[in-house]
């Protein structure tokens, strides 16, 4: 798994959130070498705008954290991303 930075994952969610499709922001992290994780349905997600699919990747930020970036996809759209 790599590490990545702050800064560089401020600069991957703020370049791609209404840039690009939830499929090109998921290819980005998969070339990056973050790690796919299945995205599971929690009871909480009841409270989210209705969304298509799920993902979430992992992996270490710049002093060895695991951290993970979510991404939610509504008509192939990224309705929602966190990190």
């Amino acid at each position: 798994m790599i590490n990545y930075s702050l800064k560089d994952t401020f600069s991957l969610l703020t370049q791609s959130v209404g840039l690009i499709t939830a499929e090109e922001l998921v290819d980005k992290c998969k070339k990056l070498e973050m790690t796919e994780k299945p995205y599971i349905d929690l009871p909480a997600d009841s409270n989210l705008p209705k969304f298509d699919k799920g993902y979430i990747f992992s992996f270490f930020s710049e002093d060895n954290t695991p951290a993970i970036i979510e991404i939610l996809e509504k008509d192939k759209l990224i309705l929602q991303t966190k990190a």
